[in-house]
């Protein structure tokens, strides 16, 4: 998997002075970006509608004025039936008032009754305190207070005319004036999205580059993942209404299919929304039953719709149609809240989505795929190898342990361990000849010394088929199979994959050893030459500029055993070339298992 390109540290200025003038624009451009983004917001959801029209054979501008004028009639339909259930509501709540009173009539004399523990004696504190402040605020009379005059103050109390009629109406169409005009804008802005859609998107293009096929393909996702969101959104929206009203209806809670109408609404507000939802039919509980059963049962019904609703249908629809991580959802709604208030509230995640689709081929825009992407910001071979680097052997045993139980060692040691090696090729060294095995504290070293304590670890854990140690001789025990030889040819990164090579192939029941690099020079050729023919010989190079230093040692091993094969594992190689002088090449460790299966019988 592919790491996201984080943006250079010669751009990061540059990226921050672009990112101020940018917030700085959207947070004083508000009047106009606002109605501006609810207005593509209603068009991502109306658009699919107006394009089934326009499919079957509408003009496209009678297929807008459709389905704006039916939206229009939905939206004044459920207006009015609030309107009516709130006057019905209204009107009954004078039969409410005794119930209410009694209760808190009730909360209040519990409160003051006499008690005795640790409530009373709070209560005794909080009075003597409040008794002692009053008295400390108390202006303090003169000295000579008998020959001081006695004056009378007069109290002089402002009692502000009651508005006219006129002036009532002006209020009203004060308060009005700000929304009214904000949703003319939007509904404007709305008409003329869905009528010029592909005339916006051509400049949109344009204005992203050159890159028409990479662009498309950036607008393409944006309008599937912020339509896919909506849609979700709605369905979740709904099957958390619908079954609210039911349940306040079957409860008796007044207004029941109201409550369920706004508990719908209100959940497109992140975080707050459902909240306020609630606080309507607990009120609505608490004032029609004489006791607490009809609240507590409301307070049930909720408090289950929450968590089936959260924890069941959300997951199930939502899925992945964000690419955001929880934090990340958090993080948007605190930054489009604070920019923009509720509208922002509402607006933060389809936003936020739309942004981080944009980001991922937008270049000055990557990082918000790093900072709010859902996907991991490091893969599995980085982490590991960061684990190793920083010395915490017990995450990167937890990593390993946990991949391999999932998938199998072989798999981990293919997938994870051995690309590992190339974050270690990019970390310096203590210098030429650098095995591990010396004394020298580099970053280099730990990570070989942290792997070798890893594997070891496998081993312990039982993830090996048998419980033969990393590095043996040559020689084979007298009456076996001859062995698999995997050697490391240059360094210790080699020696380490040669380690996880072996690992692999004796998990798996083949024999198989390891030499170490000290046999391939010219004194240590001799030592081998009473040893036993091999089966065939593997030579591991993790570094790409392998070919001179395997031609000379392969041809060393041919003099010695002219009838055993050697196979170059050249992983990590920028080209993998056949090599003439070699008995074959195998790219990777899933190559090198299969030619060592066709070579190997399986151990008893």
């Amino acid at each position: 998997m592919s790491l996201p390109e984080a943006p250079s540290p010669r751009q990061l200025p540059y990226a921050l002075i672009t990112g101020a003038i940018v917030v700085a624009a959207l947070y004083f451009g508000q009047d106009l970006f606002i109605p501006l983004a609810l207005a593509v917001l209603l068009g991502f959801v109306l658009d699919p509608l107006v394009s089934r029209l326009k499919r079957w054979g509408l003009p496209r501008a009678l297929a807008v004025a459709l389905v704006v004028s039916l939206t229009l009639a939905l939206l004044v339909g459920a207006g009015a039936f609030v309107a009516s259930q709130l006057r019905s509501l209204g009107s009954d709540l004078p039969t409410y008032q005794t119930n209410i009173t009694h209760k808190l009539k009730g909360m209040r004399q519990s409160l003051q009754q006499p008690s005795s523990g640790m409530l009373a004696s709070l209560t005794r504190l909080f009075g003597t305190v409040e008794s002692e402040l009053q008295a400390a605020q108390r202006p303090r009379p003169p000295l000579n207070s008998a020959q001081a005059p006695k004056r009378e103050l007069n109290r002089v109390e402002v009692v502000q005319a009651p508005p006219t009629p006129i002036e009532r109406v002006q209020g009203w169409l004060e308060q009005m004036s700000s929304p009214a005009a904000t949703a003319g804008i939007v509904l404007v802005f709305m008409v003329l999205i869905l009528l010029d859609r592909t005339e916006l998107r051509d400049r949109l293009l344009r204005l992203l580059g050159n890159d028409l096929h990479r662009n498309t393909q950036a607008l393409d996702e944006v309008g599937d993942r912020v339509s896919r969101y909506l849609t979700m959104q709605l369905m979740v929206n709904v099957a958390y209404g619908v079954p609210m009203a039911l349940g306040l209806w079957l409860l008796g809670v007044p207004g029941a299919w109201l409550w369920g109408l706004l508990s719908g609404l209100l959940r497109f507000v992140p975080y707050v929304g459902p909240m306020l939802a609630a606080v309507f039919p607990l009120t609505l509980a608490f004032a029609v039953d004489p006791g607490w059963n009809l609240v507590l049962w409301t307070l049930a019904l909720i408090v289950a719709l929450e968590v089936i609703s959260n924890n069941v249908i959300e997951p199930w629809l939502y899925g992945s149609s964000t690419g955001m991580s929880a934090i990340s959802l958090m993080l948007a709604a605190t930054f489009w809240t604070s920019l923009w208030g509720p509208v922002g509230l509402v607006l933060s995640t389809p936003l936020t989505a739309s942004l981080l689709v944009l980001s991922r081929h937008v270049a000055p825009l990557r990082f918000l795929d790093i900072l709010l992407g859902s996907s991991p910001a490091l893969d599995a071979p980085a982490k590991l190898y960061q684990r190793l680097l920083a010395g915490n052997l017990d995450e990167a045993l937890g990593l390993a342990a946990q991949h391999v139980e999932a998938n199998s060692l072989q798999h981990f040691y293919g997938h994870v361990g051995l690309p590992m090696l190339q974050h270690l090729h990019r970390t310096p060294s203590v210098g030429a000849g650098d095995n591990a095995l010396g004394d020298h504290q580099t970053p280099r070293t730990n990570v070989l010394r942290g792997m070798q304590h890893l594997m070891a670890e496998l081993r312990d854990m039982g993830f090996d088929a048998e419980a033969e140690p990393a590095q043996t001789s040559a020689a084979s025990p007298p009456g076996r199979a001859q062995p698999a030889i995997v050697m490391g040819a240059r360094d210790g990164v080699d020696e380490l994959a040669a380690d996880m090579a072996v690992h692999a192939l004796q998990s798996l029941g083949l024999n198989a050893r390891v030499w170490d690099r000290q046999p391939l020079t010219g004194e240590g050729m001799a030592k081998l030459s009473q040893a036993p023919e091999a089966a065939a010989i593997y030579l591991v190079y993790t570094a790409p500029d392998w070919g001179t230093h395997a031609k000379v040692l392969c041809r060393r091993l041919k003099r010695q055993w002219p009838n055993v094969p050697v196979v170059l594992a050249a992983w990590q190689s920028a080209a993998h070339a056949e090599a003439s002088f070699a008995d074959g090449v195998v790219k990777d460790l899933q190559g090198l298992v299969a030619d060592a299966t066709q070579r190997l019988p399986k151990e008893a």
